[in-house]
């Protein structure tokens, strides 16, 4: 390989991941108007009914009357947040099991928590995993789920499986199968005030950029140990994205960044930097 397409491979790669320079992505950024936006207040009004608030992650805010619907919770410090004048936080959806989206969910005591089918053991039982954690991280090769496992266990109430409708206080919520950052995560649509609002974890972070490239490593198909796999999961994240666009949401709202309010350039371009990384 000489300079030229190193440098250009490398340039590729700035670009997907959060806090990268390359200017076909600061060009793109017209929802924020900036890689490096001022700090921002702690709720976010977005639709009358949704809102999010600024946890460790974003925490979705789904309001009906003197009930709240939140989705992921980061350390449940919403629960301090008297002034937003909540009412009674109903049930909580998680979309997938790492720790930053749910490291708060012991703090719910009688709350629903409602989580992702197949993640379903990595919160019911994390306990379990830690106390053989030597064994797993030390010789499974092919294990994915990696340290972002809870610390301890949390009960849970309902296993949610790829297109089942939450009927929630006469708002629809679609569970979408959107696996990539995790084998299992979900992206929960919600249908409030004429508009199809989209709550995709770790899917996206901002117009082309990812949150972390880590937790794409996964085994290709026909390897046989996951510690060569850099980037396998990009394939399902790419039919993920895809996925997504196909169903046509109004406003993405990611776990980590900003509200995109122009998702199919933002997913577009998401895709096409994510091929471009993995071609290279």
């Amino acid at each position: 390989m000489n300079r030229r397409d190193f440098v250009a491979q490398g340039s590729a790669f700035m670009g997907l991941v959060r806090d990268g320079t390359n200017s076909f992505i600061r060009d793109t950024l017209s929802n924020t108007g900036s890689l490096y936006p001022a700090a921002k207040p702690r709720f976010e009004s977005i639709t009358e009914h949704v809102g999010l608030y600024r946890d460790v992650v974003n925490v979705g805010v789904v309001r009906s009357g003197t009930k709240t619907l939140l989705i992921d919770s980061g350390e449940a410090s919403i629960l301090d947040a008297t002034d937003l004048r909540l009412g009674s936080i109903d049930r909580v959806l998680y979309t997938h099991y790492h720790r930053d989206q749910c490291s708060g969910a012991p703090r719910f005591n009688g709350v629903p928590v409602y989580v992702p089918a197949s993640e379903a053991p990595l919160f019911t039982k994390a306990t379990e995993f830690w106390q053989s954690a030597d064994v797993i991280l030390d010789h499974r090769y092919t294990f994915r789920p990696e340290i972002m496992v809870l610390r301890e266990s949390v009960a849970i109430d309902r296993e949610l499986r790829d297109g089942e409708v939450i009927h929630w206080e006469g708002i629809a919520i679609r569970v979408v199968a959107t696996p990539g950052h995790t084998d299992g995560s979900l992206s929960y649509f919600v249908e409030v005030d004429g508009k199809t609002i989209a709550f995709t974890g770790d899917l996206i972070y901002s117009p082309g950029q990812i949150w972390e490239f880590y937790s794409l490593q996964k085994r290709f198909p026909g390897m046989d140990d996951d510690y060569w796999g850099v980037g396998g999961a990009s394939l399902s994240l790419l039919d993920s994205i895809k996925l997504v666009l196909a169903h046509k949401p109004t406003i993405l709202v990611p776990s980590h960044g900003e509200v995109i309010h122009n998702p199919e350039n933002a997913l577009t371009l998401l895709h096409y930097q994510l091929d471009q990384v993995m071609r290279s």
